[in-house]
This record gives C-alpha cells, structure tokens and sequence, in this order.
C-alpha cells in the first residue's frame, strides 16, 4: 500500500503490543531509541485504529 500523505508516525502493531516511534520536533530525525512500547489492551487497539485509518487512506501499489 501506498499514500501521498506525510505520515510522520512510525508503528508496530501486533496482537499483543504497540510500539509507536514520532519524528522529533525538526520533522526529519526519526530517532528508533525513543518509541513507545505497550501492552495494554486499549493502546493496541487504538493503534488499530490508526492503522486502519492509514489504510483505508492508501492506493495498492502494482509493482
């Protein structure tokens, strides 16, 4: 999938935790060391969501 939108969020969501990663306050550093990490079971499912809303955003991409 692709989009033309500037997402400025880096995420992982799997069935049992979150890890979200933001760009630093320049906009261009994304700094891996400093994500966000959850297991509680309301933070995966709005990162559920924000997956969703992405994807539901995005064209397939035909290689």
């Amino acid at each position: 999938m692709v989009t033309d939108e500037n997402i400025k969020v880096g995420m992982t969501v799997t069935d049992r935790c979150l890890s979200l990663g933001l760009y630093k306050k320049d906009g261009v550093t994304y700094d891996t060391t400093t994500d966000l990490f959850s297991f509680n079971r309301r933070a995966i499912e709005w990162g559920r969501r924000l997956f969703e809303y992405y994807h539901q955003r995005s064209d397939i991409l035909e290689i």
